[in-house]
């Protein structure tokens, strides 16, 4: 695999390791993912893949290593250094296995969320200037619904978000983390409990979403059809450690990514 510049790295992983009670769950892991490509993290289960979203997001403090985040400007970020509620701030964004959203709210309000940390208006500003705050509050209303319209489902804005779909509930958590602007998107597990029917369409969109909001991806997935089918680059890990690295076609050949997977030399599909 050919490495890329610097200048076009988004985020560098490097020498990452973390144990827990003496099992070592990531093991010195590098990988360095291109801006606005979408980069899928794959291994069987208990490879260690949520936990190294969780080291990027700081969910997780990892034991060792470096995960540094390389802004479209230049400015380069070790996100180690943050704390996880400021993770966002840099512009990282991310989904869960299973989807967390408020389920009691309606779906319009459930991605107003996420915009909570791009409006910036004082206490005072509140207090005094309550013509800004209804503009900033009719732009934001605005920018969600067109991000609802994007995913085809702005029909459903009052809707409970929890009455909804197992698919709808999870468009509406990937609507929320485009409300906050976001230079990297981490989807873990966007495809799971889909249908084959939703699954496509998941492709598609995501494929879009990489295009329309000039977004970097990382994703981890179980579904080889969609990670081969909208994929870049593929970092495959196992017990922890990376055993390969390179395009779809590249990693469906390699024979370790195989024997890791099927047990034994085949064709991954």
């Amino acid at each position: 695999m050919i490495q890329p510049e610097k200048k076009d790295i988004a985020l560098k992983v490097e020498n990452v390791s973390i144990a827990f009670g003496g099992l070592k769950a990531v093991d010195d892991l590098s990988f360095s993912i291109r801006r606005n490509e979408i980069y899928g993290l794959i291994g069987p289960n208990g490879a260690g893949k949520t936990t190294i979203f969780n080291c990027i997001t700081q969910f997780y403090k990892a034991d060792s290593g470096s995960v540094h985040f390389i802004h479209s400007n230049g400015k380069e970020t070790n996100l180690m250094d943050l704390e996880v509620h400021n993770v966002i701030k840099e512009g990282i964004v991310r989904t869960f296995q299973n989807v967390e959203l408020i389920r009691e709210l309606s779906i319009i309000d459930n991605v107003l969320v996420g915009a909570h940390h791009v409006m910036h208006q004082p206490l005072l500003g509140q207090l005094f200037n309550r013509g800004k705050i209804r503009r900033d509050e009719e732009e934001t209303r605005k920018k969600a619904e067109g991000i609802l319209e994007f995913l085809d489902i702005l029909h459903l804005k009052n809707f409970i978000a929890g009455s909804q779909p197992y698919g709808v509930q999870k468009k509406v958590e990937i609507a929320r983390t485009l409300m906050s602007n976001p230079d990297l998107i981490i989807l873990d597990e966007p495809a799971a409990g889909l249908n084959d029917t939703e699954t496509k369409e998941l492709a598609d969109r995501i494929k879009k979403i990489k295009d329309v909001y000039n977004a970097t991806i990382l994703l981890v997935e179980h579904d080889m059809r969609l990670v081969m089918d909208i994929c870049d680059h593929i970092c495959a890990i196992s017990f922890g450690e990376k055993i390969a690295e390179g395009t779809p076609k590249e990693i469906q050949s390699n024979p370790e990514v195989q024997k890791a997977y099927l047990g034994e030399e085949g064709e991954l599909e």
